[in-house]
């Protein structure tokens, strides 16, 4: 029992990992796994030194908060899930995991430059002004529906 150290200096240790989790937030440029993983390893060492305080249910909402300043439309759409405060960190984990996934190829898509030179030359190519009116506000009104319909998808994905 000695090499584990007197309950005094559990007890400091414990509390300067718990002060680094009230520091823990996303680092710019950081994947999600990795965000996650340093949460863990953090909770982790606390809970081998005995502390009983990181319940999984803390833990996910600890790494919610984080996360929502990639994605405010995600986590406020998770959290608004009837079964969220039962959420284990690695269900949370695994839904954002999910949802990453799926809309990857849409962006990488919608980035392509391919994909906007055909759009560009296409309202290039039109001569009157009035069609060009016209044509960018039905592409404003098919890309809001387009949205919406993905955000609906998504929506139903989580239910």
């Amino acid at each position: 029992m000695s090499h584990e150290g007197d309950p005094k200096a559990k007890r400091h240790r414990i509390e300067s990992l718990e002060s680094e989790l009230v520091r823990y937030d996303w680092i710019k440029g950081e994947s999600l796994q990795s965000l996650f993983d340093r949460l863990m390893v953090l909770v982790n060492k606390i809970r081998v030194l005995g502390s009983e305080d990181w319940s999984d249910s803390k833990v996910a909402r600890l790494f919610m908060r984080a996360y929502k300043e990639k994605d405010k439309s995600l986590a406020r759409m998770i959290r608004g899930r009837d079964d969220y405060e039962e959420m284990t960190s690695y269900q949370l984990f695994a839904k954002i995991q999910q949802h990453e996934s799926e809309e990857a190829p849409t962006k990488t898509r919608d980035s392509h430059p391919s994909v906007a030179n055909d759009q560009d030359s296409t309202k290039k190519g039109k001569n009157l002004k009035s069609k060009k009116v016209v044509e960018d506000s039905s592409d404003d009104e098919r890309s809001r529906d387009d949205d919406t319909t993905m955000f609906i998808k998504t929506f139903k994905k989580f239910f």
